[in-house]
């Protein structure tokens, strides 16, 4: 958090450089414990950048549950956090991703509905 945003701006480049968070994480272990750290990472900084970013880890059906998970978890707070949205960009960004999860419903994991449904709780709460 310690970050300049000259820092972050070089840190997410270098992130997308290694990983994709829309590639194909199935059977790459390893790459998936990379996307959760990247997730966190993401999680600290509440930029567009990064909401966009943990929206497409969200929508990643090709991975665990885990790198998912987090991103749904952090998605409310990094949305009503950014730093580069306007009040009325904001509003509008809360109701795009509430669209969006609510596309990822039919097809995730109990362990994950109950995720997206907090997550778009939170976006429709003031």
């Amino acid at each position: 958090t310690g970050l300049t945003e000259m820092e972050f701006d070089e840190a997410r480049v270098k992130i997308h450089q290694y990983i994709n968070p829309a590639a194909n994480f199935a059977n790459q272990s390893e790459q998936q414990r990379v996307l959760v750290a990247a997730v966190t990472f993401f999680s600290y900084w509440p930029r567009r950048s990064s909401i966009d970013f943990l929206v497409a880890v969200a929508g990643n059906t090709t991975c665990e549950d885990d790198p998912r998970e987090g991103a749904l978890n952090y998605l409310p707070d990094a949305i009503k956090d950014a730093k580069d949205l306007s009040n009325e960009e904001r509003k509008a960004m809360a109701e795009n991703v509430v669209k969006t999860l609510q596309g990822f419903l039919p097809t995730a994991s109990e362990r994950l509905k109950v995720n997206i449904d907090a997550a778009i709780q939170a976006l429709k709460s003031p």
